[in-house]
Parts: C-alpha cells; sequence; structure tokens
C-alpha cells in the first residue's frame, strides 16, 4: 500500500481564519483518506502564499518524497500544492521519475498518466493565472473606485466603513466633537497638546485601543482634507464622494495656523558669491571659490581664488569687480547692432508667416474631412437613439469612426509642427543676443555668470584671465561671422609664480559685413 502525505496550506494573514481554514481542510481530508484507505503517515501544515518558490514545508516535504519516505501526497486542490511555475514543475518531475507514484485530491480528479499530467498542468497553470490576474484585477478596482470619488480605505475618526454598500458615511456621535476640535483650533488659542486634552474630555477616543488621540494623530486629523469632501491618495488629490464635516474657511484657517507653529528648519546662511561654481583653476583644476573680507573702517571686499585644495598652486585672487568687467567685455563680443537685430526679427517673422499660410493651406482638407466624420458621429447616434441601429453595430461603426478622427487630428497636430522646429530655437536666441547690451549695462552679476555659462564650457581662470571654449550656437555664430576665438589657451606647463597664458587674438568685427544670412 502506497504511503501518502497530508498537505494542507493557507496563505491568508490573519492567525484565526489561517487555523479554521486548516483545521476544516485536514478534516476534510482525513475523512477522505479514511473514505478511499489511503495509508496516511505524516501531516504538513504551512501558511505561507503558493505564488512564489521557497516555501519551507513545502521543501521538506518534498525531500522526504525523493527519499521515498512516501509515494503520494494529499491535498484539497491543486493549487494548494502549486501556485507558481517552479513548484508545479518539480511536482510534474517527481512524477515523471516515479517518485511521486500518486496525488490525491477531493476536488480534482487525477491519475499518473499522461492524460492525468496534462490536466494538472493545466490546473497549475490556471492557479498561476488566478494569482498573476489577481493583482491587475484589485488595481483596476481600485482606480475605479478612486474616479467614482470612493476613499478606499478605513474611514477617519469622525466616519464611518458602511460595510453593506460599501460606503463611507458620517458618524453622527464623533461629528460634533471633530467640529469643535477644528473651530477650537482655528482661533489660534490651542496647542496640539492642548486640542489633546480637550478630545479626550469631549470623549473621543482611539477606535482601536480606546484611549485618548495623541498629539500626531490630531495634527494628521486637522491636516486631513477627507473632512472638507476631498481625500489625497498617493499625492493626487480626489473629489470624495462622502459628506465633508467641515467648511473649507474654517480648514484653510487651521492649515495657516499648523503653517506658521511649523518648526523652521535650520539652515546656514551663505554668502552670495554669483560667480562661485562657475570656473575652475586654470593651473591645478580645482574649483573657484569665493571670499568677504570686511575692514576695521568698513570696506568690503570680495575676490575668488583657487582653493588649492591637497595641491600646490601658484594662482593668485582676483577682484569680482575685476572679474565682472571681464566678463562684460566676454560678453560684449557677442552683442549685434540694433538694425542688425530688428533685421533678423523680421526676417523670423515672414519665415513664421510662409510657415503658418503653408500650413493653412495643407490642413483645409484635413480640416474638412475631420468635420465630415464629427457629423457622421452625430448622425450614427441619431440613428441608434431611433433604433435604427443595434448596439453592437452602433458600437463597431463608431470604433471606427473615432479612430479615424484622431488619426486626423494627429495628421493636422503634425503639419503644424514639420519644418517649425528650428524656427523657435532661432528666436530664442535671438532674444537672448538682444538682451546683452542690457547685461552689461546693468549690475546683476548672477545673470551674468549664468550667461557665460552659456557661452562656453570648460570655464577656467589663469593667471587672472578668464578661459573657456565656447559651446553650440555661439561656437557656430563665431565661425558663420567670420569671428576669431574669443577664449584664452591655458599653458599646459604653468611655471612657478605666474602660471604664463597664450593669447589667442582679440574678436575683431569684420568691417562691411552685411547682415544677409542665407539658411539651406
Amino acid at each position: 500500500m502506497a504511503k501518502f502525505f497530508i498537505y494542507a496550506r493557507k496563505s491568508s494573514e490573519d492567525e484565526e481564519k489561517q487555523i479554521l481554514s486548516i483545521e476544516a481542510q485536514i478534516q476534510e481530508l482525513r475523512d477522505f483518506a479514511k473514505k478511499e484507505n489511503l495509508d496516511i503517515i505524516d501531516e504538513f501544515v504551512e501558511t505561507k502564499t503558493a505564488k512564489e518558490p521557497g516555501r519551507p514545508i513545502f521543501n521538506q516535504m518534498l525531500d522526504k518524497i525523493e527519499k521515498a519516505e512516501a509515494e503520494g501526497i494529499l491535498a484539497w486542490h491543486p493549487d494548494r500544492l502549486a501556485r507558481n511555475s517552479i513548484d508545479g514543475g518539480k511536482i510534474i518531475w517527481l512524477l515523471d521519475i516515479g517518485k511521486i507514484q500518486s496525488l490525491k485530491f477531493p476536488t480534482f480528479w487525477f491519475e499518473p498518466t499522461p492524460q492525468g499530467k496534462f490536466m494538472l498542468n493545466i490546473a497549475f497553470g490556471q492557479s498561476k493565472y488566478y494569482v498573476d490576474n489577481l493583482s491587475e484585477n484589485v488595481k483596476r478596482g481600485l482606480r475605479q473606485k478612486l474616479r467614482r470619488g470612493e476613499w478606499p480605505g478605513q474611514a477617519p475618526i469622525g466616519y464611518v466603513n458602511n460595510l453593506r454598500n460599501h460606503t463611507i458615511e458620517i458618524d453622527r456621535e464623533k461629528m460634533p466633537i471633530i467640529r469643535k476640535l477644528f473651530k477650537a483650533y482655528a482661533t489660534g488659542k490651542y496647542t496640539l497638546k492642548e486640542l489633546a486634552d480637550l478630545s479626550l474630555s469631549l470623549g473621543l477616543v482611539s477606535q482601536r485601543k480606546r484611549k485618548g488621540l495623541s498629539v500626531a494623530v490630531i495634527q494628521r486629523m486637522l491636516e486631513n482634507n477627507f473632512y472638507i469632501g476631498l481625500f489625497t491618495y498617493r499625492g493626487e488629490i480626489y473629489e470624495g464622494k462622502h459628506k465633508p464635516i467641515i467648511d473649507k474657511i474654517t480648514f484653510d484657517k487651521v492649515q495657516q495656523i499648523l503653517k506658521q507653529r511649523a518648526k523652521p528648519r535650520k539652515t546656514k546662511t551663505l554668502l552670495d558669491f554669483p560667480f562661485r561654481g562657475i570656473f575652475k583653476c586654470g593651473e591645478c583644476g580645482r574649483s573657484v571659490t569665493g571670499e568677504q573680507h570686511i575692514k576695521k573702517s568698513g570696506l568690503i571686499f570680495r575676490y575668488y581664488r583657487c582653493t588649492k585644495k591637497n595641491t600646490i598652486c601658484h594662482q593668485e585672487f582676483i577682484r569680482e569687480t575685476d572679474l565682472a568687467k571681464q566678463i562684460d567685455k566676454v560678453v560684449s563680443k557677442f552683442a549685434w547692432p540694433e538694425n542688425w537685430i530688428s533685421k533678423m526679427f523680421d526676417q523670423v517673422e515672414k519665415w513664421k508667416n510662409e510657415k503658418e499660410q503653408s500650413t493653412k493651406s495643407l490642413a483645409k482638407p484635413l480640416k474638412g474631412e475631420l468635420q465630415k466624420v464629427e457629423t457622421k458621429i452625430s448622425k450614427l447616434l441619431d440613428a441608434h437613439l431611433e433604433g435604427l441601429l443595434e448596439a453592437d453595430e452602433y458600437h463597431n461603426k463608431k470604433a471606427e469612426l473615432i479612430e479615424k478622427k484622431m488619426a486626423l487630428k494627429q495628421k493636422i497636430a503634425q503639419l503644424g509642427q514639420k519644418g517649425n522646429h528650428w524656427l523657435e530655437p532661432l528666436e530664442n536666441w535671438l532674444k537672448e543676443v538682444n538682451q546683452i547690451q542690457n547685461l552689461i549695462s546693468g549690475n546683476n552679476l548672477g545673470e551674468k555668470g549664468e550667461f557665460l555659462r552659456k557661452l562656453g564650457s570648460n570655464r577656467q581662470i589663469l593667471d587672472g584671465k578668464i578661459v573657456f571654449d565656447p559651446v553650440g550656437v555661439w561656437k557656430t555664430y563665431l565661425n558663420l561671422f567670420g569671428r576669431e576665438q574669443i577664449c584664452l589657451a591655458a599653458d599646459p606647463a604653468p611655471r612657478r609664480g605666474a602660471g604664463e597664458a597664450k593669447r589667442l587674438t582679440n574678436l575683431v568685427w569684420r568691417r562691411g559685413w552685411d547682415l544677409n544670412p542665407r539658411y539651406r
């Protein structure tokens, strides 16, 4: 006679439900074994999910089967044994090699034949599909619940969950207390601790521990927008179907008081150095930082220097005023005469108008076709409402027309974008060029530093001079208008005292150049 193991499993995390369910399984399996005259030598009980491999008791049972301590397993259903492909495959493999000679289920037929193994495989596959699909179904249901404005959880204090119709209703006993607490805090005369004491004196206690509410719970309650008919789920605000307890004016007053009384974070006050973080040292490559010194006379000196961190560097400091003058000089090289700017803006506007006219002419037939489709959809609905079309036919034809409508809208949108990708960047760049004169004449050092960031990379200070490589459109601009590089090339072998730098020639306008760009 074959020897059998009984295996019972329940994955619920509720301990009482686990015990009751498992006891019911064990009793049913024992009765079945007695009826079928099966020799049961041991029972295995587990309270873990089978959707993932790695159940210790299940693996212990299979180890004993491989050691020939038993030849069969008795379980309530195949899904008690496996809900994942690894454990299911292991059961099938032990059947193939004869380690398991029989599987018995009160609710499922099985014989160790090719047909039986095929049916068992299907049962394992269905169990895995159930697990995979369950999560998606739960998420889908949750999304639908949120769309309906239903809070997907336990109701906060002042409300109760109606388990019959799955709604949230006002707790008539606690509602007046909640209102008193909000109005009391809105006066500004109560602290959170005093409000917690007041709530206890009014008889408001926690739902589980039946104790007074802590300060943290009181604060969360005051911040909860559920009480004004809204709720927040995963950072998104939804309009709830539940009735509000607190009016918005009172709630806003409470939020304002909470914000005023919040402990401010202590932050270290840093001096504002507009050029800090922009440059590196041209000799050692370390960062250039800013410093400020105040003399006894009250004079303030601000300058920038190499940090010289963990290295020997011979670069000296440079005053902030001198650095600002150099940046003005560099930026001024990119300035245009006003008549050039106006001509370019006029040309860009002309190109935009030409593009707009071209787009309109191309989009006109598409818009006409779109209007026809919308008319067909309207007539289709009328025909359906008058009973001339069955529901299935109406939905099929409507789906075709909607798909055609979306395709036409996409084509129209693409026409507006096609060929226009270069006009907007050009216009934005011209606006930046147009602001250069204002930038130079102004005193906003931060804006000057940020503009220099746009002009080039590898920004360095070497021997008190700015060194950088023009990049992007600014480099192209230099090439287009025949200007020479304005950056300085650093000597890769700095010498003691003051590292020598080779000057490349200054930026010079080509006289007689007329602005008449032709873009291919």
